[in-house]
């Protein structure tokens, strides 16, 4: 992400986990979302909606789940 010259925000990584998402990259989505933890951004609800909704477009129903249940966890509630 700093290769793009962005600063590394829950913003920044939320969007373009949307963007996999929409391009049905959900390995891609995925790798954010944990380069996100790495590098000290704290996920949103936002961006694990994001991850959830790549692998469910994906037909990666199992590892959506399996989001959903990690986001449970870290107290991140859907906001639908």
């Amino acid at each position: 992400m700093e290769q793009q010259g962005l600063a590394k925000s829950h913003f920044c990584y939320s969007a373009a986990i949307r963007a996999c998402s929409r391009s049905r990259r959900w390995q891609k989505a995925l790798e954010l979302l944990g380069e996100m933890q790495t590098d000290g951004v704290r996920p949103t609800i936002h961006s694990y909606t994001a991850a959830i909704g790549a692998c469910h477009r994906c037909g990666y129903w199992e590892k959506a789940l399996g989001l959903l249940e990690e986001a449970r966890a870290k107290r991140l509630e859907p906001d639908v």
